[in-house]
């Protein structure tokens, strides 16, 4: 468990102990990121953002992540490229009724072969991850959103 301001966050369990490597590079680059989002001006962030993010250092943020991200995940990280979208498709799902954060590819269909990447959040407590991502696999709700 981690205590974060007022809530407390349960640790997801990680099955992948076992294919640990050294994430440093991984951890690294995490860093970067939360450093560059406390540069950036104010009208690009909101003053919730900045403040909860600057109640602890940044080493402490980089470690609730690493905590909370799948070896799997953190091994495509930690090689000197990005990522395909072969290999970020391959990633198992893991069927959760936790809040999480999760992660899709987007082909296109018209043959150039470009892949997005999308970065969703499931916060709601009735279903976690496995509802929000049963949402997006749902045709009906896709053509809603579209």
């Amino acid at each position: 468990m981690v205590k974060i301001f007022q809530m407390t966050i349960e640790t997801p369990f990680n099955p992948d102990r076992s294919t640990v490597t050294d994430h440093k590079l991984y951890r690294n680059r995490l860093k970067c990121i939360l450093d560059g989002f406390l540069q950036l001006p104010p009208e690009e962030t909101t003053s919730q953002w900045r403040h909860h993010l600057r109640q602890a250092p940044i080493s402490h943020w980089v470690a609730a992540i690493d905590r909370c991200t799948l070896d799997p995940f953190k091994n495509l990280l930690s090689t000197p490229h990005p990522p395909t979208a072969k290999q970020l498709k391959a990633l198992s799902y893991i069927k959760s009724d936790r809040p999480g954060v999760y992660l899709s590819v987007i082909e296109r269909k018209d043959g150039t072969g470009h892949a997005f990447v999308y970065i969703g959040s499931a916060t709601s407590p009735y279903g976690g991850l496995h509802c929000r991502v049963s949402q997006h696999k749902s045709l009906l709700y896709s053509a809603k959103a579209a």
